[in-house]
């Protein structure tokens, strides 16, 4: 039997050293807070490897804050990234800059770490069939572990 486990982002670093006592082999970080901030997701690095190593981590990981440091210290967990592939807005257009992202992922590739992207579909208003095609032609190209497609309630997708 499968016990699931929802930590708070508050509590989250104080349950780290428990998840082996408590049976727990996997563990999805998807909190915003942590996911746009490096130095937050640096520190649960290092707390899973002191006291989790044997947990598989996945990160939920804003694109912007995966970089060489980052890496280096992801090397030492057991562990994925989820990165979100996101447009912007500009002058009433949808962007995407495909540069960024081929960078973050030719770094991911490099040093052999798993990842995936999270591709979603009419999130933003003023997305297209053709957009979202484009954007999982590049998400492929880049040799991804994974794409996910998440999938989004009613009430998330009127706070979009």
């Amino acid at each position: 039997m499968n016990t699931e486990y929802k930590f708070t982002s508050q509590e989250l670093e104080s349950q780290i050293a428990t998840l082996s006592q408590k049976g727990i082999t996997e563990l999805s970080v998807t909190d915003e807070k942590v996911s746009h901030d490096k130095n937050r997701l640096l520190r649960l690095m290092k707390l899973i490897n002191q006291h989790a190593p044997d947990v598989f981590v996945s990160f939920l990981a804003d694109a912007g804050i995966i970089d060489r440091e980052v890496i280096s210290a992801v090397q030492n967990i057991f562990c994925s990234f989820d990165i979100p592939l996101e447009c912007s807005e500009k002058g009433g257009h949808l962007l995407f800059d495909k540069k960024f992202y081929a960078n973050k992922a030719r770094l991911l590739n490099e040093s052999g770490l798993v990842f995936g992207f999270h591709l979603t579909y009419a999130a933003t208003p003023g997305d297209s069939l053709k957009l979202f095609s484009e954007r999982l032609d590049f998400a492929v190209q880049q040799y991804p572990n994974h794409i996910e497609f998440p999938d989004y309630t009613a009430d998330e997708l009127n706070q979009i």
